[in-house]
């Protein structure tokens, strides 16, 4: 099924696959034949590399096709819009007491003042030897 979410990305990865799929075929039916060990031995560790770039790119199809159906199940669900609650009547007088309680709470906490005023006593100077002369 065709990506609404990155569909010239999917189109992409279906291409590479099918330039990939005959080659690991095409590298099983050569190490099936009468080679040498040496010879099959390349055949193999062809096909094992092969053999990972289509599980890659097969993982990334599941995930383009995860990230499509949460989409849909997003938007299905009223995306991007948030619902509002409605208190039931009986419960405002609790609700709105533990938002003044919050309020309280909060109220304890002030913002810390910033210096308006600072002295500095500055001592006496401390001689210093003279640096050497470099050399050059």
């Amino acid at each position: 099924m065709p990506n609404t979410i990155a569909p010239e990305l999917y189109q992409e990865i279906l291409d590479a696959k099918a330039v990939v799929e005959p080659q690991i075929r095409g590298l099983e039916d050569l190490k099936a034949t009468s080679v040498s060990p040496a010879l099959a031995g390349e055949y193999n560790t062809a096909l094992l590399e092969r053999d990972h770039r289509l599980d890659l790119l097969n993982d990334l199809i599941a995930a383009l096709d995860a990230a499509e159906a949460a989409l849909e199940a997003l938007i299905a669900d009223g995306y991007p819009a948030l619902p509002t609650f409605t208190m039931p009547p009986e419960l405002l007088p609790e609700h709105n007491a533990e938002l003044s309680d919050l309020q309280a709470g909060a109220s304890v906490f002030g913002t810390p003042s910033s210096a308006t005023r600072i002295d500095v006593t500055l001592g006496q100077p401390i001689p210093k030897d003279p640096m050497p002369a470099r050399r050059k």
